[in-house]
Order: structure tokens, then C-alpha cells, then sequence
């Protein structure tokens, strides 16, 4: 690393476009998009999409007073009938249902946040798969969970 860098700035080599974004080929992409990227944050968006659905039903057919709060790809379950807007909803949701929840989701080889303040990192790497067993798992655990 030369004097004065730290370990994320990045120079580019000499004779290279030193702004990433006026450079014509670097503005194209932007544009386009790599088909290949684009696809798969298509099917990741189908991916979530499919997860919290399912994980809103398999909690409503167990009676289950849980919502699913989802931004993007990320998402967590909180055990109150609406998703918390504010840090004093999410502390009135009953943590001790989401215990029971996580024990039991662990119970059946899927592992999860510990917390229910902390996000699901749902990926590229979980196919239509896994996100099957993993509502198969809640619908189970949603049960469980009642007290």
C-alpha cells in the first residue's frame, strides 16, 4: 500500500479513468447492467419474497400473533400481530415466544438469528429449496411457539 492509503481507497492504474464515474464504459454498465446480476437479484427478490410469505402464513394458520418485517432482502419475525414501526413496538413483541420459536426452528436443522432484532440474511445461496423447508420448519415452530 503506498504512503498516505489506507486499506479501502483505491487509485486506478496509470492511464486509467481516475473517475469511476464519468468513464463511458463504467456509465454504460451502470445502465445496462450485468444480465447475470440482474438476474439473480431477480431471483433473490423471489427468493424473500416467497420466504416471508410463507412465513406470514404458516403463523397465521398456527394462530400465531407474529408479523414479518422484511426491507429488501432482509427480514426478521416479531411476535406482535403488526410489524414495529419504532424501537418501543419491537420491545413490546414477546421475546419469549421468539425463544421458543428459535429453539424449535434450531430443533429442526434450521439456524436463525438468536434475536428477534436481528436481521435473516436470506442469499443467492438459498434456492427454492431451502426456502421451502425452512416455511415447513416455521409452520412447526409457530406451533410450538404458542404459549
Amino acid at each position: 500500500m503506498a504512503a498516505g492509503q489506507t486499506s479501502w481507497s483505491w487509485s486506478p492504474p496509470p492511464g486509467r479513468c481516475t473517475r469511476p464515474a464519468r468513464c463511458p464504459v463504467t456509465r454504460f454498465r451502470w445502465r445496462q447492467g450485468s444480465p447475470r446480476s440482474l438476474s439473480c437479484y431477480i431471483r433473490l427478490e423471489a427468493a424473500v419474497r416467497a420466504l416471508e410469505a410463507g412465513l406470514a402464513d404458516a403463523a397465521s394458520e398456527a394462530g400465531s400473533a407474529a408479523s414479518v418485517a422484511r426491507v429488501g432482502p432482509l427480514l426478521t419475525v416479531f411476535f406482535r400481530p403488526k410489524v414495529p414501526l419504532d424501537a418501543a413496538e419491537a420491545f413490546d413483541a414477546d421475546r419469549a415466544a421468539y425463544a421458543r420459536f428459535f429453539g424449535s426452528m434450531l430443533d429442526q436443522g434450521v439456524l436463525l438469528p438468536p434475536s428477534q432484532f436481528e436481521a435473516w440474511f436470506p442469499s443467492m445461496a438459498h434456492r427454492p429449496a431451502e426456502i421451502e423447508a425452512t416455511i415447513a420448519a416455521a409452520r412447526i415452530a409457530f406451533k410450538e411457539s404458542a404459549p
